[in-house]
């Protein structure tokens, strides 16, 4: 076995990429890259009813998009490949005549039917099924061969060594496990129609890939002493495994649809940065000091390790996400700002491509407006809408009763148009500010009284991006525009 670490990530192309299976990878990426391993990406499409090249392409899209790159796999290569189940069919075969020259393999002629009769007579008259009961455990070898020569169906079965005793697993995050011998039943590793099970097809897939490491979800720890079984019947080294505890809702649940999205795409779609989630997922089962919230994922390849990996359930806290997406959002300078945002003004058919590139400088201002008020990029045409509408704002009901339609709102908005509409004042934020809080004086007024109506008017409702600036980014004309229409609903 390698002595650097060699870790897998072995998604099933059956769907998407959960948001726990994205943890998962992460895992198992910062691993190796901490260690200085490889981190190989398998594919495990050996369901044909379920498994979709489609599933496949967004899984692949999934993990570029969170940066976990792969060093073997799909698309990459290695010495270890192919990396698709469906393709490695020899190789199972090949391990499966290993193990029925060493006698650890026995074929099973009991039909499914028969199965299913004697585990419903078990749970009837027993309460519960143990297992298969070994009927064709004990047929002599040239019985077996006779019946299988005429035809007969059957599968292969593992002999589990009785001898055995306890299978130990010595966990690297749950510790010491124990599981007994005598609760491991001969497990099917061939089926009938001649295609490995999944702990058979694993087992063989780990050991050629010289895998070193199994990091993976602790809803496969009943599969782990079936795989050591396996292992020991292949006469191979067992690899160090890692159960990961499961990522439960705010109600302490298993996550699922009913508590949001769980597809790494859905967040992708809503907003999220790749360096937020990788971030609030590495922080669901791993802290870097216990107190630290915000990191790299350079720092996080540095530090990582199984040892400060939690036993217990991790609980996947929407808010806490977004907060953190929110954190990175305001890292970005204007560039990079202007390169996440644009694409949402462009697909909100607020402005095109060829508009950001003749006002670049334009657009790199509305930044300032509203880098601190949003947590997701997506927010931002809905915020900015009332910048790209010309001489008229959609002016919102609620704000027009409870501003325009009250005392004082017309006084405010004659007193605002008269010093706007002066082509001497500077159309700066700084020149314009200065003119309307001279207003206020003038009114004796306080700031709300006077600058809410302008608000309204200007932006359309009551709840927007400071004002001064926004009107610095809006044609004069255009402003003046925006205050006539809204004079005509305003209250004396």
């Amino acid at each position: 076995m390698s002595t650097t670490p060699r870790v897998r990530f072995a998604p099933s192309p059956t769907g998407l990429l959960h948001i726990g299976g994205a943890r998962t990878a992460l895992y198992n990426w910062a691993f190796a890259r901490r260690h200085g391993g490889t981190f190989v990406l398998r594919i495990e499409d050996t369901d044909p009813t379920r498994s979709t090249q489609e599933n496949t392409d967004a899984i692949l899209r999934s993990m570029r998009w969170l940066g976990l790159d792969w060093d073997e796999g799909p698309e990459v290569g290695g010495d270890c490949g192919p990396y698709f189940q469906t393709q490695r069919m020899d190789l199972y075969l090949e391990a499966f005549e290993k193990m029925k020259a060493a006698g650890a393999v026995y074929p099973c002629f009991c039909s499914a039917e028969l199965i299913a009769e004697k585990r419903a007579k078990a749970e009837a008259e027993q309460g519960g099924y143990g297992g298969y009961d070994r009927t064709c455990r004990d047929i002599p070898a040239d019985e077996a061969q006779a019946r299988i020569d005429a035809g007969e169906p059957h599968c292969w079965r593992l002999k589990v060594p009785l001898e055995h005793g306890d299978i130990v697993v010595n966990d690297a995050v749950r510790g010491e496990c124990r599981f007994p011998i005598d609760a491991m039943d001969d497990m099917i590793i061939l089926r009938t129609d001649g295609t490995p099970t999944y702990n058979f097809a694993v087992v063989c897939d780990d050991i050629d890939m010289g895998i070193t490491h199994v990091i993976r979800g602790d809803d496969h720890l009943s599969n782990t002493p079936r795989q050591i079984l396996i292992y020991e019947a292949l006469g191979a080294e067992v690899p160090v495994f890692a159960h990961l505890s499961m990522i439960w809702g705010p109600d302490g649940k298993k996550l699922s649809k009913r508590h949001g999205a769980t597809g790494v795409e859905e967040y992708r779609e809503q907003g999220y940065l790749p360096e937020a989630l990788d971030n609030y997922l590495a922080l669901l089962g791993w802290s870097l000091d216990g107190e630290t919230t915000k990191f790299s994922m350079e720092t996080m390849c540095t530090h990582f390790s199984l040892e400060h990996v939690s036993k217990n359930p991790a609980i996947f806290d929407f808010e806490k996400l977004d907060w953190l997406n929110g954190e990175y959002v305001r890292e970005f300078d204007g560039e990079e700002f202007l390169a996440h945002m644009a694409p949402e003004l462009i697909d909100a058919g607020l402005c095109t491509q060829e508009d950001i590139d003749a006002r670049r400088d334009w657009f790199l201002k509305v930044r300032p407006l509203v880098f601190e008020r949003i947590k997701h990029f997506n927010e931002i045409p809905a915020m900015v809408a009332y910048l790209f509408s010309g001489d008229a704002v959609e002016l919102d009901e609620k704000s027009v009763a409870k501003v325009l339609q009250k005392q004082g709102a017309k006084a405010a908005l004659e007193g605002a148009r008269e010093m706007l509409a002066d082509e001497e004042l500077g159309w700066t934020c700084e020149e314009i500010e200065t003119a309307l809080r001279e207003l206020l004086e003038k009114l004796d007024a306080k700031p709300r009284k006077v600058f809410q109506p302008i608000r309204v008017a200007v932006c359309g409702n009551m709840v927007s991006p400071p004002l001064f600036e926004s009107i610095e980014l809006l044609d004069r004309a255009d402003v003046l525009a925006r205050i006539d229409a809204a004079l005509e609903l305003a209250t004396e």
